[in-house]
């Protein structure tokens, strides 16, 4: 299968890209910083998964919560 993985560097990321490859899967990273490497990256894959976003991993202060 050919997966397209947005956020690989992210903790989660790392570890999916890890196990898709190792079951024998098409990876390809890229990041949404560059939108239009991302659109490219993702063109042809079966799947596209979503990881980038901030990250989750921190003390939820209100600030935080409206981000």
């Amino acid at each position: 299968m050919n997966v397209t993985v947005l956020g690989a560097t992210g903790f989660i990321g790392r570890a999916l890209v890890a196990a898709l490859q190792q079951r024998g899967d098409v990876v390809r990273t890229a990041s949404l910083r560059d939108p239009a490497r991302a659109a490219e990256a993702s063109e042809g894959s079966d799947v596209v998964v979503n990881l980038a976003g901030a990250p989750v991993a921190e003390r939820w202060t209100e600030e935080r919560k409206r981000e």
